[in-house]
């Protein structure tokens, strides 16, 4: 199943290209100064399945809700978490401390 993102959306491609970018900073600016804000980022699998990531943050938690439906290879489940922070380095985006997901959460990467 393919998905068609919209202008707000935040696409991380696989050649490296995070299409709306400067919106992510802007929302992971607002996890830190403790705004309400919501944003979608659509990332690819290998395949070239879309993965949705709708992340808010409530002035206070970071929750993330992940669907990996469309991907052909993967659980066909949607799970939320709640997390702890964004992490920035460089130009990789991952999200750590979530609850249920032991591992970083791999947000978004550019080149």
């Amino acid at each position: 199943m393919n998905y068609t993102p919209s202008k707000t959306d935040i696409v991380s491609r696989n050649n490296g290209d995070i299409v709306n970018e400067i919106r992510l900073k802007e929302f992971i600016e607002n996890t830190e100064t403790g705004q309400t804000d919501s944003i979608r980022v659509v990332g690819y699998t290998k395949e070239g399945d879309p993965i949705l990531t709708d992340l808010t943050i409530n002035g206070e938690q970071l929750k993330v809700t992940r669907d990996n439906t469309r991907d052909e290879y993967g659980d066909g489940e949607i799970k939320t978490f709640e997390c702890e922070k964004i992490l920035v380095e460089e130009k990789k985006y991952s999200i750590l401390g979530c609850d249920g997901y032991e591992i970083p959460y791999y947000l978004a990467e550019g080149n």
